[in-house]
């Protein structure tokens, strides 16, 4: 199987996000990308998150690339997530109570944003 990166169309950032724990609670962090449709980084970093959970990592990984994404003025977003619970999550804005504070400081600014969230897909290479 080979992952196939789709870029996004005119002004959009696309943020390829993903979380990591090192154990399940343990020692947990983020990666975050953003780029523009010819492909460009625009921004790339790491961060260290705290101990917590799987699920929490993957959780916050996106919800920080998108208050982050607010602070930087991107009015187009297409994020991606490997995690298809968190993407169902946010869709589904059933938002879990440790991300509710965050998510309702950005949710009226999300609001006026134009953003799609999806799930890295697999493509079979035969």
């Amino acid at each position: 199987m080979q992952l196939v990166w789709r870029a996004p169309i005119g002004p959009c950032l696309k943020l390829n996000a993903d979380g990591c724990s090192l154990g399940n609670p343990g020692f947990s962090g983020a990666g975050r990308v953003f780029r523009d449709s010819s492909g460009t980084v625009r921004l790339a970093y790491a961060v260290f998150i705290d101990i917590t959970s799987h699920f929490r990592a993957e959780f916050f990984v996106v919800l920080l690339g998108v208050r982050l994404a607010i602070n930087l003025g991107v009015s187009h977003l297409w994020i991606e997530s490997d995690t298809s619970v968190v993407v169902k999550c946010f869709l589904s804005l059933r938002i879990p109570w440790f991300g509710m504070q965050l998510w309702n400081s950005l949710a009226i600014l999300v609001s006026y944003m134009d953003w799609v969230l999806g799930i890295v897909s697999e493509k079979k290479i035969w």
